[in-house]
């Protein structure tokens, strides 16, 4: 997802604040549905003695007919709404539990036409809604037309709730990119979401330098680092910039990658990179530069070092022992797992774990012998709609409901300044995107305070238990497939000259495959994980025994040709197996070690003898090496065989006799005649 659109929205916001808080509902018509009424207020600072309470409402009429002029009604109830569960059934538009409220206000609306609206404006003054102490307290606006009720919305107003009652709010943002299959971005696209606009320049500009803790991907550090001096310039500047970020910062996994599911799908720990080395290029960073032949070569200082594996990801995050697994989806045991390196602490979702109402207020909770951070569900839910709304009037609704919230927790803590996590998605809009208007707006209210995370945790956390969140099983049956198929292609690749070439390159793509940016896109998911089972499943395949036709074989003793092909793109070393299904052949060496160029095909001739003629049956097999406890290699071939070893035999009698018989008959008939000369 991403960030940007902040800087003009964040002028838009400073508008807005100033003095009531209302949290609006989009309510449907009493009598159909084509009519509807949205209320919001004109800023968001709260209401006060001698102050006046300003709503705006809109009204669409979506019916097949204008809609009469009629009224709007302003309700206020005298009860405030003591928590956010209560605040949130509300503006659901339920009555649940809140005492009806009384009429304050009445003001005519005009005609609306068919597919039309209508704005209208509401002012009362704050002393005749008579409400009491501190608190957030409901509000009711109806619309009447012809003497029946066409719509109504819930609301609220925050009532001298000041920074006594203040509430510190963290954010929590992931710098991602797009869901992809490969486990580099490539430079295309990375030159393309750096620029100005682009994605990741995007989310740069909404965070950077702001209270906002940041969850870095190392793949993209690894991504623009691997190019070297053939990085795009727009990538590089961007990496620049983020390195000189004031916000506090950790490593999300490589990829953002899934750690639960993969250990729900029986990985005993969450998988790691392997060795970058495969794709680094000595010729992308610094050279040598000869300026003459007896000179010694001199470094070119304008062109990056050459990096090694760990200089690709390195990075120095302020909180690198913070791990954020995708909310909703840890165990006992996972959780287990992810707090097991020393300094670690988890960012779990309050939906994940159980607390007592008085511990729900502060973000550090402490589950068995583990400390937590805990990111509060229907905050970051408020939140993420802000972020992602697509009209001022419905960020402005979410700004209100997001307000409100705060308030009624200020409220009901007292002293005891609520401490609060709030996250964004995996995957936040890419465009369009009210994070800096949002961060702005909290800014202005007076009982919220933004600040760092570390802080936020600053405060001991209470006693709590996980509660056990899964994984769907589906997703995690594949995933388990995945993993299956990427053990059996790091024992095939013990054959290849460079493994780590193999299993490097792989490991980076199922990474990128797991990543939580796939969790919109379920369907393609699924069919991007098929993809590389279908390829795991061809590169296992790419050594194997040509299949030949039946072969003669005529002597006492020989060779029986073997032609291995490999499509790999580097050398394999393997054994030749040769087992027949009789005892017709006697096979001398049965491992005949063999090396086949990348993208080659080689012949081997394996010593066999014979013991009787026939028709035998021969399971040629490729292993990783030459005891029993190798590793199979593609699948046997079995090869017809002819034996006829005693026709070689036989053949040469019968041709020595006939030589044999020749040379008699010449030399007979060369006397006779001599003898007949002789006579004469």
């Amino acid at each position: 997802m991403t960030v940007k659109r902040l800087g003009a929205l964040v002028l838009s916001v400073a508008a807005l604040l100033t003095s009531a808080v209302a949290t609006p509902v989009f309510a449907a018509s009493s009598q159909t549905n084509s009519v509807s009424i949205t209320v919001t207020p004109d800023d968001f600072s709260g209401l006060r003695a001698g102050g006046t309470l300003r709503l705006t409402a809109v009204i669409a009429n979506g019916g097949g007919s204008d809609l009469p002029a009629g009224q709007l009604t302003l309700d206020a109830g005298h009860t405030s709404l003591a928590t956010r569960s209560l605040l949130s059934t509300w503006t659901g538009g339920s009555s649940t539990g809140v005492a009806a409220p009384t009429r304050v206000t009445r003001v005519s609306t005009p005609v609306v036409p068919n597919g039309g609206t209508s704005t209208v404006s509401l002012s009362v003054a704050a002393s005749t809604l008579h409400l009491g102490k501190a608190g957030v307290y409901p509000l009711r606006v109806r619309l009447t037309s012809n003497g029946v009720e066409q719509a109504s919305a819930n609301t609220s107003v925050a009532w001298k709730v000041g920074s006594t009652a203040s509430s510190k709010l963290s954010l929590v943002v992931p710098l991602v990119e797009t869901a992809g299959t490969s486990g580099f971005i490539d430079p295309k696209t990375l030159a393309a979401d750096t620029a100005p606009n682009g994605l990741l320049s995007t989310e740069l500009d909404a965070v950077a330098d702001t209270s906002i803790t940041v969850g870095i991907d190392p793949r993209i550090i690894a991504s623009i680092r691997v190019l070297g001096k053939t990085a795009p310039q727009s990538a590089i500047d961007w990496l620049a910039r983020l390195e000189t970020i004031s916000n506090d910062t950790f490593p999300l996994a490589y990829a953002d990658a899934d750690e639960t599911v993969q250990l729900q799908a029986g990985s005993s720990h969450p998988l790691s990179t392997k060795s970058f080395d495969f794709a680094i290029n000595p010729a992308n960073f610094r050279t040598a530069t000869d300026p003459g032949s007896t000179s010694t070569p001199t470094p070119d200082p304008s062109q990056p070092a050459l990096p090694s594996s760990a200089d690709l990801v390195a990075w120095n995050y302020t909180m690198p022992g913070l791990e954020w697994p995708a909310e909703n989806t840890v165990t006992a045991k996972n959780l287990a797992v992810l707090a097991a390196e020393p300094n670690a602490r988890v960012l779990l979702s309050s939906s994940n774990v159980t607390r007592t109402a008085a511990n729900a207020a502060t973000a550090s909770a402490q589950v068995g012998s583990t400390a937590v951070a805990v990111a509060d569900t229907s905050l970051s839910l408020l939140v993420r709609a802000a972020v992602s709304a697509s009209s001022d009037s419905e960020w402005n609704a979410a700004m209100q409901k997001l307000a409100a919230a705060l308030a009624v927790e200020g409220v009901a803590s007292g002293q005891n300044t609520p401490m609060l996590i709030a996250t964004l998605g995996r995957s936040w809009p890419t465009t369009d995107s009210r994070l800096g208007a949002t961060i702005q707006a909290l800014g202005s209210v007076p009982w919220v305070s933004t600040g760092s995370l570390p802080t936020t945790l600053e405060r001991a956390g209470e006693a709590a238990k996980l509660t056990n969140r899964s994984q769907d099983a589906q997703r995690v049956a594949l995933v388990t497939d995945l993993l299956a198929a990427e053990r059996r292609e790091i024992r095939f690749s013990t054959i290849a000259s460079n493994p780590a070439a193999l299993t490097g390159a792989r490991r980076l793509n199922l990474l990128a495959l797991m990543s939580n940016a796939w969790q919109g896109d379920q369907a393609g998911w699924t069919v991007a994980a098929e993809n590389f089972l279908a390829e795991s499943s061809a590169i296992r395949g790419s050594v194997q025994v040509t299949r030949s036709s039946t072969i003669n074989f005529l002597s006492d003793s020989g060779g029986l040709p073997v032609t291995v092909r490999n499509d790999l793109s580097q050398a394999v070393t393997v054994y030749v197996r040769v087992r027949p299904q009789t005892a017709s052949l006697i096979v001398e060496n049965s491992n005949v070690k063999l090396t086949i160029e990348a993208n080659s095909q080689r012949r081997v001739f394996i010593p066999m003898q014979r013991l009787s003629n026939g028709r035998v049956e021969v399971t040629v097999s490729l292993n990783s090496g030459p005891n029993a406890f190798s590793l199979p290699v593609g699948k046997p071939v079995l090869v017809q065989v002819n034996v006829n070893a005693g026709w070689e035999t036989a053949g040469t009698l019968i041709f020595g006799a006939v030589v044999l018989f020749v040379f008699a008959f010449g030399l007979v008939r060369n006397i006779r005649k001599r003898r007949k000369a002789a006579r004469e």
